[in-house]
Order: C-alpha cells, then sequence, then structure tokens
C-alpha cells in the first residue's frame, strides 16, 4: 500500500488564505486610484463643485474653459434642495451675489436696501429650501497648486446655435487644495440676458454719438438705427420676460413631482416595514433548515468514510489472499512461474490503483465534498474491474497462468457481460415484481400494466435462458 505523503510546515488552508487577503490588498489599492481622490491627483484631475440659481442648456460632457482654453468636462449635473448642510458648504454671501441666488427680483430689491453687516444670515435663511443647480467639474489640474482659487469666477456661457460651456475667470486669493470640500457660488445668467445687456451696452455708446456727430443727416441716420436696436431689443425683452415667467412654474412642477416622489418613498418604506417580520421568519426558517442539512451533510460524511475505510480493508485482506494463492501457485508448478509473473504484473497496476483511489479518496474526504461524487463513481469502475477479476478467477483460473488466445479472451467476455447482465436482471425483475404488487388489481388500467410486465418479464426470461454457451477450457493443454 503506497504511504500517505504530508507536507511539513505551511498547509493548504494557510496558503488560501495568504493568497485571498493579497488578492483583497490589490482590490483595495486599485478601488483607491479608480475611485478615490488619490487616484485623481495621481492622474493631475480634480473635481470642483459649483451651485447655480439657473444654468443655460448644459449637459454632461459640455465643456469647461479656463480663460478660454478648454481644460475640462462636466461630469454631473444635479438638481439640489438647499438644506443646512448645503448651506454650511457655501461661501460667505454679500450684496454683490444677489443676482445669482435663487431669489425674485422684489426679494432682491428689498435685500439690495438692507445693510452689509449680518446680510450673510438673512440670505442663507432666504435661500433655505429652494432648489439649486449643482455642477460637478472634472477638470485637469497637471500637479499645478495654485491654478484654481477660491476667488475664480465661474460663469455657463452660451452661443447662438445653442451651445454652452462653463467658462473658469481665474482670482487672485487662496489657492484650491485637493481635500476643498466647499461648493463655489457661480454667476447665473442665459444667452437671452448676456445679449441683452450687451445690446443696452451699445444703444448706449451709439446714443452719446448721437450728441456728438453734428449734422440733422447723421443724427437722423444714428436715430434710425437706434430704432432698430430698440425693437431688436424689445423682442430680446419679450423672450427674457417669457423665460422668467415659464422658470417658476417650471420649479412648481420640479417641486410638485420631488413631493410627490418623497410620499412614493414614504409609502414604500411603509410597505417594507409590515414585511418585515414575514421576511425575518422566511429568513429563520432558512437559516434553520441550512443548518440541519449541514448536520445531516456531515453525519453522511462521517458514515461515506467509515465505509471507505471499511473497504479499503476488505480490498487490502483479499489482495493479500491473492498473492498469497499465486504464491502456492508457482511454488506448485515451476514450469510455469513465468506465465504467473506475467499475471502478478497485470494485477499489480490494479491493486496500485484501488491503493491510489482509496488514498486520493480520504484526501478529497478531508479536504471537501466537491469531489467525492467523482471519486465514488472511480470506486465504482474500481469494484466493476475486482468483481470481473474475481469471477474470472473463480471460473477460468487457467487464464491467469497462461494468457488465453483472443478468440478465448472474446468468448469469455462474452461470458462474464452475459452473467453481468443476469445478475443486474435479476435486481431489476425484483424492483418490477414489487410494482407489479403495489398496482390495483381492480383498476382496468393497472390490470393492463402488469400483463404488459408480465410479458416482458417472459421475453427477458427467454432471452437470458437463450445466452451464450460457455466454451470449454479450449486451449488448456
Amino acid at each position: 500500500m503506497a504511504e500517505r505523503r504530508s507536507t511539513p510546515g505551511i498547509s493548504h488552508a494557510e496558503i488560501k488564505a495568504g493568497v485571498f487577503l493579497t488578492f483583497c490588498l490589490a482590490l483595495f489599492i486599485a478601488m483607491l486610484f479608480v475611485l478615490g481622490k488619490f487616484g485623481r491627483a495621481w492622474h493631475g484631475r480634480q473635481e470642483l463643485r459649483v451651485v447655480f440659481a439657473r444654468v443655460n442648456a448644459i449637459r454632461r460632457e459640455s465643456l469647461v474653459r479656463y480663460n478660454g482654453m478648454e481644460l475640462g468636462h462636466v461630469k454631473q449635473v444635479r438638481i439640489l434642495r438647499v438644506d443646512q448642510p448645503l448651506l454650511s458648504r457655501l461661501p460667505p454671501l454679500s450684496r454683490r451675489d444677489l443676482p445669482h441666488l435663487p431669489l425674485t427680483d422684489d426679494e432682491r430689491d428689498e435685500l439690495r436696501q438692507l445693510p452689509e453687516q449680518g446680510l450673510d444670515a438673512i440670505l442663507r435663511d432666504k435661500i433655505a429650501n429652494r432648489t439649486v443647480v449643482l455642477l460637478v467639474l472634472d477638470v485637469l489640474r497637471e500637479n499645478d497648486t495654485r491654478r484654481f482659487r477660491i476667488d475664480d469666477e465661474y460663469r455657463v456661457t452660451s452661443s447662438l446655435m445653442g451651445d454652452s460651456a462653463v467658462e473658469i475667470r481665474t482670482g487672485r486669493g487662496e489657492p484650491v487644495s485637493m481635500d476643498h470640500d466647499r461648493l463655489f457660488l457661480g454667476l447665473s445668467g442665459d444667452m437671452y440676458t448676456d445679449l441683452g445687456k450687451s445690446i443696452s451696452q451699445v444703444k448706449d455708446v451709439l446714443a452719446s454719438m448721437a450728441e456728438i456727430v453734428g449734422g440733422d443727416v447723421n443724427r437722423d441716420a444714428i436715430r434710425g438705427q437706434l430704432h432698430s436696436f430698440e425693437s431688436y431689443t424689445a423682442r430680446i425683452d419679450s423672450a427674457a420676460d417669457s423665460m422668467a415667467t415659464r422658470l417658476p412654474n417650471t420649479w412648481k412642477d420640479v417641486d410638485a413631482r420631488l413631493e410627490e416622489t418623497g410620499k412614493t418613498l414614504t409609502d414604500f418604506s411603509d410597505r417594507i416595514k409590515k414585511i418585515q417580520p414575514s421576511v425575518d421568519e422566511a429568513m429563520d426558517s432558512a437559516r434553520k433548515s441550512i443548518t440541519d442539512t449541514r448536520t445531516s451533510f456531515a453525519d453522511s460524511i462521517g458514515s461515506l468514510q467509515e465505509k471507505v475505510r471499511t473497504f479499503r480493508k476488505d480490498a487490502g485482506t483479499s489482495l493479500a489472499d491473492w498473492r498469497t494463492r499465486a504464491a502456492e501457485y508457482r511454488e506448485s508448478v515451476p514450469e510455469k512461474v513465468r506465465s504467473a509473473r506475467e499475471w502478478s504484473e497485470r494485477i499489480t497496476p490494479t491493486v496500485d490503483k484501488v491503493d491510489s483511489f482509496l488514498t486520493r479518496a480520504d484526501d478529497q474526504l478531508d479536504k471537501g465534498v466537491a469531489s467525492t461524487r467523482a471519486t465514488l463513481g472511480g470506486y465504482l469502475v474500481t469494484a466493476g474491474t475486482l468483481e470481473e477479476t474475481t469471477y474470472r478467477l473463480r471460473k477460468w483460473p487457467w487464464s491467469f497462468a497462461r494468457k488465453p488466445t483472443p478468440e478465448i479472451a472474446a468468448q469469455q467476455d462474452v461470458v462474464w457481460r452475459h452473467e453481468l447482465a443476469r445478475r443486474q436482471y435479476a435486481e431489476l425483475r425484483g424492483e418490477l415484481d414489487r410494482a407489479r404488487q403495489g398496482l390495483n388489481a381492480t383498476e382496468a388500467s393497472d390490470k393492463a400494466r402488469a400483463a404488459r410486465i408480465e410479458q416482458l418479464l417472459a421475453e427477458s426470461d427467454r432471452q437470458l435462458e437463450a445466452g451464450p454457451a460457455e466454451q470449454p477450457r479450449k486451449g488448456r493443454k
């Protein structure tokens, strides 16, 4: 029997645990680079968060320009309600920030009359529970620690073609660190408002030129141009008024949808709380079932190990008996020593294979149950081989001393297979007899099934009785 080998020092479980811990550490480091700020700092990028009272057609992947140069893109656009945590992250508010806060025109006019002292607290109280637009900007830092500053100006610019971008104009304040968690207040506005301001400035310039340039003809021409500008600016003002009228309704719709979403989430939470006892009960039942299954499986593994040990013991006894008989046979018939040696050499691989299967099965039962089925399949094959060898030894013992011819070997194989089929048929016949006894003799369908079973058994009996005739000890001297 082959001796079982054991590796001193580190066990398989410790090796697996070390590999698993190494994998988890590598995964954690990769997550730090991909999701954390350390990864962005490593790649020379930084995220800036800016809040606007309103934006014009801004979307994800819109360009971010730094003093006119493309430096990044808009990573995220969100609509937030101004709560206490958001207020704590805003910079100090002053009178110059009134046009960029979510306030109405009347409220701005009223707040402009207040003194600067204490205005920050009043403005924070006014904008509480209102909505703002948060833009997360992914910009290129290039390891320049003084590129972005606290007093940088953030503005949404739009072109006549409808393209929007975020423009950053540098300031002169303190640099923004990588771990800066506060929000920046953007300069709110849209294309129509900016265009209206520009046209008003042009109109003022033309009006001043009309006073300077002499002559009625030139003044009339300039007045005509001013009239054209006034009509154009009137259309711009109308469009701006329309936008100002529609935006409050849009925000009201957004508020209503947010309230409806909150109610839906509340109902969903209530339903979860109602079904939580039944879920807990089901989980307890499943946990109990798993525990019972694990206990029964452990008992089955124990009984299976005991059967394997018994099978090994019986197989070892049988193999020792076979070796003793082979030695006696070799001593009694000196002229057949060479044939007996060949038989021993043929049977030794089978013995080694059985011992290898048993040793492997013992190791696999210690490691786990995943490969037990494959090992049992090997046992069945080995048991079939042992059964065939025992039958041949009992039926044709002379064939182990002298190798039969291929024709005789084929005939012996047919006789063995017929004997094996007869045994299996006997077991199947017993099962069919028990099934026939379980049928109800009063029902017509069961009578037909019983008659069919009787017919099949009779045909099978006749076929087995007419099996291959055993060949005499042909080829034996």
